[in-house]
């Protein structure tokens, strides 16, 4: 695909999705006078998620299409952002705003799933996905856990005495 062809594609996307944004943030129920009253609560709540659902899909879609048009300025617009790979041409056609090639994206929405199926305790622990990590930081998209600090590889201390504990409650002497 051409650069200017791509540029003009991207400039009209990013153009509907301006009169988008501007037409979501029209509706939301308090913008346009509706209502403060107790029976259309329930009703303004769920058209105020899905226009709020609505806005931040267009807001993520033109943040890649700004992006996309930042790599047609500095000479990187066809160039795959994470292997710097061609992108092929039918799939900038097809998604003039695509920022990684097949494998890279596959590889992406990969980890973004798997991280999305873990428990927020897990997540604690990890990193989040989109940031590469060196082979030697650990398994691919994950962090390891620091390492235990204040016993320095010995037993903790026993609540209640110097010594470890015998079966009948009792403390006995570690030596």
């Amino acid at each position: 695909m051409e650069i200017s062809v791509a540029r003009k594609r991207l400039e009209e996307m990013r153009a509907d999705l301006d009169r988008t944004v501007s037409v979501l943030t029209g509706e939301h129920p308090l913008v346009r006078g509706g209502g403060a009253e107790a029976g259309d609560a329930g009703a303004n709540l769920t058209e105020s998620d899905r226009n709020a659902a609505s806005m931040q899909a267009a807001l993520a879609q033109r943040a890649e299409v700004l992006a996309a048009l930042s790599r047609i300025d500095n000479g990187s617009y066809g160039r795959c952002v994470d292997c710097a790979g061609p992108v092929p041409e039918p799939r900038l056609e097809a998604r003039p705003a695509t920022a990684r090639c097949v494998p890279c994206q596959s590889k992406r929405d990969r980890r973004r799933r798997l991280w999305e199926a873990l428990r927020p305790s897990q997540r604690l622990r990890q990193q989040p996905p989109g940031r590469n990590l060196s082979p030697r930081a650990g398994a691919p998209g994950f962090l390891r856990c620091p390492p235990r600090r204040g016993y320095g590889g010995r037993r903790p201390p026993v609540p209640g005495g110097a010594g470890g504990s015998s079966p009948r409650g009792k403390t006995t002497p570690r030596v």
